[in-house]
Order: structure tokens, then C-alpha cells, then sequence
């Protein structure tokens, strides 16, 4: 399980990309294990994928295990993924058994390993090479019972069918992807909620860690722009609150941030101190859901209230 400020921020975007497509369930326990997996798809027979191809078809075709590190992955982590897919194709093999029903290659389940970048020696320590018919940057392992890709995002080439994967990346890695999340056409689906997850996790993360991040200073210059850009679309007032943005990147501005500002003190006097995964989720909420939040949170007592209500109303899922 990734245990770094970017975590909830990569579970949040996954979760809304592949929701469209089946269910999807972040911070998965293995049972009977303290093993948690980041991302656990596991697509259904009525979702509709005609509209996308490539990368994330592939994703959304079979059972999914999505594990994200920000940095380099070690030979014992790439263990633990491995011990999560196999447990889980138990799973699936035991439940097809008792309903007596004859798997396919695509009910088996495939892992994908998102690193920001893989070093030599673990690629040679795992044995995987680079994958037929993809593209640079991607490895799996030559057995065919090790359904797993692994994934250099630093390596991946600045294409369409890439950018929703170097998104996760680190550095001039997801530099350069927001960049091209921003160039975006407005009429682009993916382009807002893209942008609104960035700016929740450059609220609750970085601004409050700077030091947890090697570029931090560098990473964030782009985040002002990315502020006017998703106020322009959401409210039309980019604008009119740039210069304010670029000045105070954090200042609470607009109809949304005000409210947002209210309901995060009122969750603070029902339930206390938040973790900041909850509150980047609180923060990712449209005004219509915050104002539903503010009526529910009258009757928290605990933050598993707040999380139940979250998982209840989830944020605007990404169309690919």
C-alpha cells in the first residue's frame, strides 16, 4: 500500500477514471492479511467501453490490481503486489468453482504496477522486459501466469493514449502532463475534473508539505494557471480573480471556496481534526454536494460518518 502525501490524490483520480467502467474500491484489505491494494476494478458486463481504446482498455478489460509509488518501487514491494494478485486470482478461481462457471483469459486479473520511474537493478532482479506492443517504459514479466505490467512513467512518450498514466508521474514528468491537461480543449470531458483533483491535492498536500517534495517550488508554478483555468470553466471568473490566484494560490475564493471554507469548520467542530485524504475528498465536491454536506454533517460524530457520506455522494467521475 503507497504510504506518501500523493497517495490519496492518485486513488481519487483511478477511482473516478475507471468508475464508469465497474466498481472500483480504494484501499482494499486483503483478508486475513494487513496487505491493502491501492486500487481494486473489477469491470461489469453493462458498462459501456466502446468509447475509449488503448491504455485504458486494457485496464478496464479484466480484473484490475492498480498499486501507484511516487518514487521507485523495491524488490519486496513488487513481492507484496504480486502476493495481492495471486490472492485475488484464488478468489476469483474459487468463486467461478462453486458457481460452476468456466473462466475466460479476461476473468483473470491483471496488475499494474505505476511507478515514477524503475531502476535497472529491479528490473533485473525481476526478470521483466519490455512489453510487446506497447510502448516504451512498460515491462512485464515473460511467465504468462504473471499477469503484470510494470510501469515507468518517466520512460512513457508524451502521447494522447499516455497522459491519463504521466499524470501520476513526479517531476518534469507531471510537469509536462499538466501542461497538457490544461491545453485541453474546454469541451474536453476529462479536463476539469483533472484539474479540480490537482488543485485539491496542491491544497491539502503540497502547500501543507513542501519539504516532502524534491521540486516542490518548481512543481507548483503551474498551479496558478491551472487555478485560473478551472475557475474559468467551472465559474467564468478566471479572469476576473487571476491576479488574487497568482498572488495567494490557496486564498478561498468564489461561491464554492466559501462555502467549502464553512463546511470544513463545521466538520472540524463536529468531528475534529481531519485526515487529509477526507478532506481532499470534501474538497473535490461540487457546490451542490456541499451544500447536501452541510445539512448531513449535523448529525457526525465520528470521520467514519464523513467517509460513509463521501462514498454515498462521489465526486464527477472522468469520461475518457
Amino acid at each position: 500500500m503507497t504510504q506518501n502525501p500523493f497517495d490519496a490524490f492518485s486513488k481519487e483520480y483511478l477511482a473516478d477514471l475507471l468508475a464508469p467502467f465497474g466498481t472500483v474500491e480504494r484501499s482494499f484489505e486483503v483478508p486475513g492479511e494487513s496487505k491493502f491494494i491501492d486500487v481494486l476494478f473489477l469491470p461489469t458486463n453493462t458498462a459501456d467501453t466502446s468509447s475509449i481504446k488503448g491504455l485504458l482498455k486494457q485496464v478496464v478489460s479484466t480484473p484490475s490490481l492498480l498499486e501507484i509509488y511516487s518514487g521507485v518501487p523495491t524488490v519486496d514491494e513488487v513481492s507484496t503486489c504480486l502476493h495481492e494478485l495471486f490472492w485475488l486470482r484464488e478468489d476469483i478461481v474459487r468463486k467461478a468453482n462453486s458457481s460452476d462457471r468456466t473462466l475466460t483469459e479476461n476473468d483473470y486479473p491483471q496488475l499494474w504496477i505505476l511507478a515514477a520511474s524503475l531502476s535497472e537493478p529491479l528490473k533485473k532482479e525481476c526478470a521483466v522486459i519490455h512489453k510487446p506492443g506497447f510502448p516504451r517504459g512498460f515491462y512485464h514479466f515473460p511467465s504468462p501466469i504473471i499477469r503484470t505490467i510494470m510501469v515507468s512513467l518517466k520512460d512513457l512518450p508524451s502521447t494522447p493514449n499516455t497522459l491519463w498514466m504521466r499524470v501520476l508521474g513526479r517531476g518534469k514528468t507531471q510537469e509536462n502532463a499538466i501542461a497538457e491537461v490544461v491545453a485541453l480543449p474546454l469541451s474536453d470531458p476529462r479536463r476539469g475534473p483533472i484539474l479540480r483533483m490537482l488543485c485539491a491535492w496542491k491544497l491539502v498536500t503540497i502547500e501543507k508539505n513542501p519539504s516532502l517534495f524534491e521540486n516542490a517550488e518548481t512543481t507548483t508554478m503551474a498551479y496558478p494557471q491551472i487555478f485560473l483555468d478551472w475557475e474559468a470553466a467551472t465559474e467564468e471568473r478566471g479572469l476576473r480573480r487571476g491576479q488574487q490566484i497568482g498572488q495567494q494560490i490557496g486564498q478561498q475564493i468564489g461561491g464554492k471556496e466559501k462555502a467549502l471554507s464553512i463546511v470544513l469548520r463545521l466538520l472540524h467542530r463536529r468531528i475534529g481534526t481531519m485526515k487529509d485524504a477526507l478532506q481532499a475528498r470534501v474538497i473535490l465536491l461540487s457546490s451542490d454536494q456541499l451544500e447536501d454536506l452541510s445539512e448531513a454533517l449535523l448529525d457526525f460524530g465520528v470521520q467514519d460518518d464523513l467517509d460513509r457520506w463521501l462514498n454515498e455522494h462521489p465526486t464527477t467521475q472522468i469520461s475518457s
